[in-house]
């Protein structure tokens, strides 16, 4: 087994940020509230920050409208 080279690592990193990407959006389709993001923030934020983006798009758990 060889070892993979320096661009093939770039692209495993980016095909693996990718797949998070679609996971996230898919939550967000299936109902993400403001309060999930928010727990899950703090529970990781090293794979969870990047999405604070999305905070003031999501809605809250109440159904109330998006800030």
């Amino acid at each position: 087994m060889s070892t993979p080279t320096q661009a093939q690592l770039y692209y495993m990193a980016e095909r693996n940020y990718a797949e998070l990407n679609k996971d996230f959006l898919w939550l967000v389709e299936h109902g993400m509230t403001r309060e999930d993001l928010e727990a899950n923030i703090r529970r990781r934020p090293s794979l969870w920050t990047r999405f604070s983006g999305w905070l003031g798009k999501l809605p809250g758990r109440n159904k109330e409208s998006k800030q």
